[in-house]
């Protein structure tokens, strides 16, 4: 077809823009602001268990700093980053569950430099906590965003969609990501009706679909569909990034839109360039340690968020050590091709 290849099913799918292209440099939007991105590992501890989470992810036997030390670290780092604009990424295990997690994103509203708080839920913590999140919303519209991932093996859908309605009625921005295989694509489909309800009805309400493996299977247009609406909604996430393709006609500067897109044609892979993890991102691990992200590219933290005696270093890029980049969270920070890559 002109417009697309078949599917098996008759439906159809857009090719894959990258395949034949050669990536050299992902870079901010022009004129867009691009925040400061501090991922945040609150707690290994989770309500759920499931199967494909890894271990340095969850261990409900973790141990975690207490709620004086935590704000203390996050004040430490409003100091450190004062000249910036930023914006925390919460994530976990699952960071509600931490006993002291309203009160740290109360803490988060008081300092100016921080934008925004991102919350990495699997939204199963108790009522407290959304009534909270209501509440913090009120006093500061815009200040909180959530990423509801759904995890079929232990998820009550019905009160997954019941949490999600109740913070767009609080006003809160939400993007539910789903990630599809064979084992939950049924339950998918019947979600979609309800799900595309919300889309209609709240415009701070999107789907991200997430399926870069081979499943063996096509993925029904529809959902393929109803993942498309956070790419339409990605500037309001603060998450749109500038592409730079090389090809046989020259180079080639769009926006970067479906990262799976990026990752299904291999052009994942970024060592030897230079990447902006550390000048413009830091990923904090649950005892403080710092580094300039979440791939953690340095053998050693860049310095100790809890230990006001351990200072750190100047802000600057890293040379990506990496034979892949997986995550979509580190793929958006700016990086471009060099002579050694």
């Amino acid at each position: 077809m002109q417009n697309g290849t078949p599917l098996r099913s008759g439906t159809f799918k857009e090719p894959n823009p990258y395949l034949h292209e050669d990536v050299i440099a992902i870079e901010p939007v022009f004129g867009e602001e691009l925040l400061f991105e501090v991922h945040w590992l609150l707690t290994r501890r989770c309500s759920f268990s499931c199967s494909y989470c890894p271990p340095h992810r969850h261990n409900n036997r973790s141990p975690q700093v207490d709620e004086v030390t935590l704000i203390g670290g996050l004040e430490r780092l409003d100091g450190i980053l004062s000249d910036r604009i930023f914006r925390i990424n919460l994530t976990g295990g699952e960071p509600t569950i931490y006993p002291a997690f309203l009160s740290f994103i109360n803490h988060t509203t008081t300092l100016s430099s921080i934008k925004a708080v991102r919350i990495v839920t699997n939204l199963s913590g108790p009522d407290r906590v959304w009534s909270g999140l209501r509440k913090i919303a009120a006093t500061k519209p815009g200040h909180i965003q959530v990423v509801a991932s759904f995890h079929s093996e232990q998820a009550d859908p019905l009160s997954f969609v019941e949490r999600i309605q109740f913070l767009l009625e609080s006003g809160i921005q939400v993007v539910t990501k789903f990630m599809v295989a064979i084992s939950n694509l049924d339950l998918l489909r019947k979600l979609m009706p309800t799900l595309s309800g919300l889309t209609d009805a709240y415009s701070h309400f999107s789907v991200a679909v997430q399926c870069v493996r081979d499943l063996g299977m096509d993925v029904d247009n529809e959902l393929e569909m109803l993942g498309r609406t956070y790419l339409n909604n990605i500037s309001h996430w603060y998450d749109q990034r500038s592409i730079i393709v090389s090809s046989k006609k020259g180079l080639r500067c769009e926006s970067l839109g479906n990262i799976d897109d990026l990752i299904r044609s291999g052009k994942n892979s970024f060592k030897g360039w230079t990447c902006d993890a550390g000048l413009r991102a830091f990923f904090i691990d649950t005892d403080g340690s710092v580094f300039s992200a979440g791939c953690k590219p340095e053998s050693l933290p860049l310095f100790y968020l809890f230990d006001e005696a351990s200072e750190p270093s100047k802000l600057q890029s890293v040379i990506c050590p990496h034979s892949i980049c997986e995550c979509a969270s580190t793929i958006r920070i700016p990086k471009r091709a060099s002579e050694r890559s």
